[in-house]
């Protein structure tokens, strides 16, 4: 197998997602493997690349196989249409197999893609609740009472993140795995969600510009609530959007949307189970 050569690499991903250079370069020190590399040429130029990186595992009750998320699956722009996409996704599967991965994972970037990965095998496993945004008041006085964050490390959030994720499908990611998303973050990171000296909730907080994200929001319904409010205190006059799953969300008053798939080459998907992905590093 040769490597691919990391500059073309680089220079694809730069012209479809458009990404700036620090994080492009965060991702090939973090992550890359050549291994882990599937890329398609032709005519000696680079036509797709996708990137297997190694996540965990998925916890299906008492079964844990490996897993591999699928990322930054893309295709030059000129040469799109000719099939290169769908090439690169099948290699990629392929390949986790080769190296022991019996389910590939990925978040399609836009909702039409979803019956493309289907048509390849995929399952649509994983969904999530958005709260859509929210306007903070920037002269709101913030309470002195209720919930905090705290901010706690890639290990401790992994540990604390199987806690209120016990007994639920759910993609088991690596500390690792968390440090990228952690570095993906900004002025943001990986918290617990702390009230009266309990722990109630933890959150992936990631804060740029005027808005702030909560990729991943863990808590009870009855907690969710405190847990946003203590999200507003820590990033005041931003806007702020959340995601979570659909059972930590209060009388359901959000409705769950497809977000990440499955392809299972081993252990059986439990039927009807809303999995959750988490942070799709985006």
């Amino acid at each position: 197998m040769t490597a691919p050569d990391v500059g073309a690499l680089k220079a694809l991903w730069r012209a479809v997602f458009c990404d700036p250079e620090e994080e492009i370069d965060r991702f090939f020190s973090h992550f890359y493997a050549p291994e882990r590399t599937v890329a398609i040429t032709e005519g000696g130029e680079l036509a797709a690349m996708a990137h297997l990186l190694p996540a965990g595992s998925l916890v299906l009750g008492g079964k844990a196989p490996p897993c591999a998320m699928l990322y930054a699956v893309a295709s030059a722009p000129h040469l799109r249409g000719r099939g290169f996409g769908r090439r690169v996704t099948e290699e990629a599967v392929q390949r986790a197999q080769a190296l022991g991965f019996e389910a590939v994972v990925l978040h399609p970037a836009e909702k039409t893609l979803f019956s493309f990965y289907e048509k390849l095998g995929f399952l649509t496993a994983f969904s999530a609740c958005f709260t859509g945004i929210i306007n903070l008041d920037p002269q709101s006085e913030p309470e002195t009472h209720g919930a905090a964050l705290r901010r706690i490390s890639s290990a401790e959030y992994a540990a604390l993140r199987r806690r209120y994720l016990d007994g639920r499908v759910f993609i088991d990611f690596t500390p690792h795995a968390f440090a990228y998303q952690e570095a993906l973050c900004g002025e943001g990171g990986l918290f617990a969600v702390e009230r009266g000296g309990e722990t109630v909730g933890c959150a992936i907080v990631e804060r740029g510009g005027e808005e702030t994200a909560a990729k991943e929001l863990l808590c009870s319904p009855r907690d969710f609530d405190d847990a946003v409010a203590a999200l507003e205190r820590a990033f005041p006059a931003h806007a702020l959007s959340v995601r979570a799953p659909e059972w930590a969300v209060p009388g359901g008053s959000e409705r769950a949307v497809p977000f990440g798939m499955l392809y299972l080459t081993a252990a059986g998907y439990p039927q009807d189970a809303a999995g959750w992905y988490g942070p799709a590093f985006d």
